[in-house]
């Protein structure tokens, strides 16, 4: 069990947030300001991984209508994505769907 663990965490940390399939550029629509309050919490990555439920780089939620909360993994923010968790916000859906 523990090899296990230490491969996927030497995978994660070999992998750039680029060449991860659900890390894609949100379309233009969605990949504005958001009209209210963004805040962002960054994280290690076990934090960042039980905040958003899974392995991945970060997530977002809406709190109101007017407030967004972004969790990311601080080693992998940048402005990519804050774009990519900015569109969660302004409303694209979590499967990623292309236009």
């Amino acid at each position: 069990m523990c090899k296990l663990l230490l491969a996927l965490a030497a995978l994660l940390f070999a992998t750039s947030a680029s060449a991860d399939p659900r890390w894609v550029t949100p379309p233009t629509r969605y990949n504005h300001s958001f009209a209210g309050k963004v805040t962002v919490y960054a994280y290690a990555a076990p934090l960042t991984w039980w905040t958003c439920g899974g392995l991945v780089y970060g997530c977002a939620f809406l709190t109101s209508p007017t407030n967004c909360v972004i969790h990311v993994w601080r080693p992998k923010y940048n402005l990519s994505l804050y774009q990519h968790e900015r569109a969660h916000c302004n409303g694209w859906p979590y499967n990623h769907p292309l236009p």
